[in-house]
């Protein structure tokens, strides 16, 4: 909408401040009682073109003078995030694009992060801790784009019955955009953490941790989940692992023969 663009005549550099400027209110003025009509002079028009062309590039637009409406989509990308969606139940859902992210006016700010693994169980030891879920953040532009499917990935069952590893947490995915994939799981030492790809900042919640003997005869620590992960066992008789406490986050291991806890599931965070 607003450019550099007149009908004729226009110059090649800015003009600069008026020298006596008339500070006040516009006036038709009152040819009848001799008083003037307020003159606006070129700095006016420059100075309101300007300031709206700076809303306009800050919002990473270019400025396109028959596009009457990019002022107001500046506006709606450059505004803090009012909306939330939150999607923490393990599945699919294909989830419907709001008006205003279609129609370009914002961006969204998406969080993505993949399920817990699962802590690990032994027979006469103790189990190391589930890798916490991968994390992928981005800021994305959704113009045009109808529906797109959000994938929150399973937390990995804790090993129950019998010794052996923990299961892997699931990926997680908002459409092809990015993506985040579960936390590993193993029987003993500590399990590596997801890997978040696609978006503009790209990590994980952390590994688990390995199993331990402690201080003296019998004396066992069941290693700690990854992330908002379940806590380290420390005991001498068996004991199940803890489950994840938060989104993403590790089971910790188990103590002897009692099961490893379960990782918990991932989460999508949409803001716009």
């Amino acid at each position: 909408m607003v450019d550099r663009v007149y009908e004729r005549n226009a110059s090649q550099s800015a003009p600069q401040p008026p020298a006596d400027p008339s500070v006040g209110y516009p006036t038709a003025g009152n040819p009848a009682q001799g008083v003037p009509a307020t003159l606006p002079g070129p700095y006016w028009y420059h100075m309101i073109t300007e300031s709206l062309r700076k809303v306009i590039t800050d919002a990473g637009l270019t400025p396109d003078h028959t596009d009457v409406g990019q002022l107001a989509e500046a506006l709606g990308a450059l505004a803090p995030a009012q909306n939330i969606v939150v999607f923490d139940a393990a599945g699919t859902t294909s989830w419907t694009i709001p008006d205003v992210l279609k129609d370009g006016l914002r961006k969204a700010h998406v969080t993505v992060i993949g399920g817990g693994g699962g802590g690990g169980r032994t027979f006469d030891k103790s189990g190391g801790g589930g890798g916490g879920g991968g994390m992928s953040i981005a800021v994305l532009d959704l113009s045009g784009v109808a529906t797109v499917d959000v994938t929150v990935g399973s937390g990995g069952a804790g090993r129950a019955g019998t010794s052996g590893a923990g299961a892997a947490g699931g990926s997680s995915s908002f459409g092809t955009y990015l993506s985040a994939t579960g936390g590993g799981g193993t029987q003993h030492q500590g399990s590596p953490g997801g890997v978040g790809s696609g978006g503009d900042y790209n990590s994980s919640l952390g590994s688990g941790g390995a199993a331990a003997t402690g201080i003296g005869s019998g004396n066992f620590v069941g290693g700690q989940g990854g992330g908002p992960g379940g806590g380290a066992i420390h005991r001498d008789s068996s004991a199940s692992g803890e489950a994840g406490i938060g989104p993403g986050g590790g089971g910790s291991g188990s103590v002897l023969e009692a099961d490893g806890g379960d990782g918990a599931d991932g989460i999508i965070i949409v803001r716009w």
